[in-house]
């Protein structure tokens, strides 16, 4: 993806990656964390397979980053339509789970701020 920012003209300067996470939700709250201890966060692209653009930015949007753009890579002719299609089944599925998380921990931070 840093690539892929790279080759629409983005400065390295300006991209923020966040590889140690293992999975999408990991990810979401990894890179918000990192974002809000920017000074010099504005405008955020989440960048992701087109399958996955959905809830990455839910996700984002949960955490508290409001994503301005998606840029979505075109990546359906690499991987084949069946891995493909599942993909998108997963990602649909995943959808729920992890807004419930999202939720979850939202809620959890609530009551402990109230102790």
């Amino acid at each position: 993806m840093r690539r892929l920012l790279l080759d629409l003209g983005v400065s390295d300067d300006r991209i923020v990656v966040e590889d140690t996470a293992r999975n999408t939700l990991q990810s979401a709250v990894r890179c918000a964390a990192m974002l809000h201890a920017r000074a010099d966060v504005g405008a955020v692209v989440v960048c992701s397979s087109r399958y996955h653009i959905r809830r990455c930015r839910m996700l984002m949007r949960l955490n508290g980053i409001r994503p301005d753009a998606a840029v979505a890579s075109r990546d359906a002719h690499r991987v084949g339509r069946a891995r493909y299609a599942w993909s998108w089944a997963r990602d649909v599925a995943a959808l729920p789970f992890d807004a419930v998380g999202m939720s979850g921990r939202w809620l959890g931070r609530r009551l402990l701020l109230r102790r």
